[in-house]
């Protein structure tokens, strides 16, 4: 019954659901969110080291709009 009882790590099944595991999260008091969403744009330039070893859906953000996933979760923070 230590603070490893009250850990909880979600992971996403499907890319195009990537906001669906914080739903649970936002609505219950956390002291920590860590999370690593995509932040390039189409037009960042990336090496081919991490193109060939990275699904694009882990580099990049919506076009447009890096700091999309950003935003959708501080929307959810107190």
């Amino acid at each position: 019954t230590g603070h490893a009882a009250r850990l909880a790590v979600l992971q996403v099944e499907d890319e195009r659901h990537v906001l669906e595991p914080f739903g649970p999260v936002l609505k219950a008091p956390a002291d920590f969110l860590v999370t690593n969403p995509p932040y390039l744009s189409d037009a960042d330039e990336v090496s081919d080291e991490v193109r060939d070893h990275e699904p694009p859906e882990a580099l990049f953000a919506p076009a447009g709009d890096p700091l999309h996933f950003y935003r959708r979760v501080a929307e959810g923070a107190r």
